[in-house]
């Protein structure tokens, strides 16, 4: 019996490793888990505040979202590569897919001034329907745009986390 005891001793250390040992801190998993939920919560709130308003996307909406879409892929792969590997190669993936999820989100920021300097020249003859055209997309590009912003939040903790492990 006492040599069943130490086995499953021995049994209950490595599920206490497996489940308390993590390949960032508790405290960056945290952190991006809350960025991450802030990047798919304001996805969600852009497509039901579109909806409220009756505007149906248009070009540069479609490409923003192309580029948000794009952004939070490297950033999956990013979370695979911490979680899957770990080490430096896998800490070296993880910040080149956050370097690439970066760069996805500066792409949809040149869209969003392109998509903002257009307002200025919408010209439609009802002057009412004018003011809520501008308005709601105004808004609609600032959502998206917000969005980006937290792309690039959640890629720099991905590299400060894999540099805090390396």
């Amino acid at each position: 019996k006492e040599h069943e005891a130490d086995e499953a001793r021995r049994a209950v250390r490595v599920a206490l490793r497996d489940a308390f040992i993590t390949p960032i801190s508790p405290e960056d998993l945290f952190i991006l888990s809350q960025l991450l939920d802030k990047v798919l919560n304001g996805s969600k709130d852009v497509v039901r505040e579109a909806e409220v308003m009756g505007m149906a996307p248009d070009e540069p909406m479609a490409e923003m979202a192309t580029q948000l879409s794009e952004g939070t892929a490297h950033l999956s792969r990013a979370f695979d590569a911490i979680s899957a590997h770990g080490g430096k190669d896998g800490y070296r993936t993880a910040t080149a897919a956050a370097d690439d999820a970066t760069k996805c989100a500066r792409r949809m920021e040149k869209v969003y001034r392109g998509a903002m300097s257009s307002l200025q020249e919408l010209e439609l003859e009802d002057t009412t329907a004018h003011v809520r055209e501008v308005i709601g997309r105004r808004e609609l590009y600032r959502r998206l745009s917000r969005i980006a912003d937290t792309i690039v939040d959640v890629a720099d903790r991905v590299w400060y986390a894999a540099v805090k492990e390396m």
